[in-house]
């Protein structure tokens, strides 16, 4: 039927009967791949849904040890992930404490005065030279002499001084936090051109 309803078709569109016969070929043989795609995606639904079915008809009692199970397994890997995170910031902890020992603690002195050290020993000049520097620098600069050290970094402040260059120093969008310490990291722009030439 197939055949003569083509050949009919054919014959009022003004077609040669060669290309009847690839129009046919070529939906019969969609007709013969489709078959099989039909087959396997059946196949596919059943093994999905088949299980899903045969659980539903199971009686309560046993479905209600399955999802029990389900549940603690679930939970289980949640644990397993949440004290792997415990362990991990711990384990971070810990190193951070032992660099912090193995440093001593800075206990002071006054040191010889020089002008640098007067002129960032006004706290307001101090903030507005720092905040425009990049955290390592300001620790940098605070090792260049005693006197500097106690005006940049005092003994009695030290804990405090340390919190506030952390917070003004760098850029704040561009500011992160290192992963094996906790200085604070930047990306360091470039100087303008204006400042380059001579």
């Amino acid at each position: 039927m197939a055949f003569f309803g083509a050949l009919r078709d054919s014959r009022r569109q003004g077609k040669t009967t060669i290309d009847m016969l690839m129009a046919l070929g070529k939906s019969s043989l969609n007709c013969l791949t489709a078959i099989p795609r039909g087959i396997v995606t059946i196949l596919l639904l059943l093994v999905w849904f088949l299980p899903q079915s045969f659980f539903r008809c199971l009686p309560i009692s046993l479905k209600a040890k399955v999802r029990f199970g389900r549940r603690y397994a679930v939970k289980a890997l949640w644990g397993i992930e949440q004290k792997a995170e415990v362990e991990v910031a711990e384990l971070k902890d810990v190193y951070k404490q032992n660099q912090r020992k193995q440093l001593p603690r800075y206990q002071g002195g006054p040191g010889e005065a020089c002008p640098l050290s007067d002129f960032l020993g006004v706290y307001d000049m101090l903030m507005a030279v720092t905040e425009d520097m990049h955290y390592l620098d300001v620790m940098v600069l605070s090792r260049v002499s005693k006197s500097i050290r106690e005006v940049v970094l005092p003994a009695h402040d030290v804990d405090r001084r340390i919190k506030t260059f952390r917070r003004y120093t760098c850029p704040g969008k561009e500011k992160t936090e290192c992963w094996t310490c906790d200085k604070p990291i930047c990306t360091v722009s470039p100087f303008p051109q204006s400042i380059l030439r001579p």
